[in-house]
């Protein structure tokens, strides 16, 4: 059965612009935190920054699946 595609209503464009920002922001962050590990005073530092690192990675790869998926929730 050949599933129509989702209307695109400036809602849903625009929606999908934040997501985008959303993910290349925290993309940035994530880079920005591993640079911070690399100059940490003591491993404790140093894993904050990694655990921060890690953190926005995930959210970049969330905000990537819900601004690549029409039918994600968010787009309702």
């Amino acid at each position: 059965m050949h599933k129509e595609p989702p209307q695109q209503t400036y809602q849903s464009l625009s929606h999908r612009a934040a997501l985008h920002c959303n993910c290349r922001a925290y993309r940035d962050a994530a880079e920005l935190w591993r640079r911070a590990a690399e100059l940490a005073p003591n491993d404790k530092v140093r894993d904050q920054c990694l655990q921060g690192a890690a953190h926005a990675e995930g959210m970049a790869g969330h905000t990537t699946r819900a601004c690549n998926d029409p039918e994600s929730p968010d787009e309702k």
